[in-house]
């Protein structure tokens, strides 16, 4: 991007270019050892055996390619995360995406519209509705999610 945006613009300085190619150069393998680890941890699913080896693999190669690429920055609490704890909590927990956030605000929107739809309901029986409700809507959604994740393994 950096490099089209050099290029697009015509500048007095000839250097210009040149500089945004061996910035370009120099950040771009970093950026897609993160995409991995990111397209693994924002999976909303259980986790299969090999992408918590890939995981596993891809943290500590990122923190590796970020110390050799700069030797004398240090290393921040993000990439320390995907170095270590995001294996530990895969390992642990079967999923990393389950967890993130916004799969919470997800689930609480989902909860909140069923308690407004079932609002004249009271006691045990709305409780009963909305679980069922959850049940079918947690069902699809796994099932879409699980034949996503194999499209996207197929790639």
């Amino acid at each position: 991007m950096i490099v089209k945006h050099a290029e697009a613009n015509e500048t007095n300085d000839p250097g210009q270019l040149e500089r945004a190619k061996r910035i370009a150069a120099k950040h771009l393998p970093l950026w897609e050892k993160f995409q991995k680890i990111h397209l693994i941890m924002k999976d909303a699913g259980v986790m299969s055996r090999s992408r918590i080896n890939e995981l596993e693999k891809t943290g500590p190669e990122l923190v590796s390619l970020f110390r050799s690429t700069f030797p004398d920055e240090h290393i921040s609490l993000k990439l320390h995360m995907c170095e270590t704890h995001l294996i530990e909590w895969a390992k642990r927990w079967g999923s990393i995406g389950l967890f993130a956030e916004d799969a919470g605000e997800s689930a609480h929107a989902l909860l909140m519209r069923y308690e407004r739809q079932y609002g004249c309901m009271k006691g045990w029986m709305k409780d009963k509705i909305i679980w069922a409700k959850l049940r079918e809507v947690g069902d699809a959604e796994l099932q879409a999610a699980d034949a996503a994740r194999q499209e996207r393994i197929k790639r």
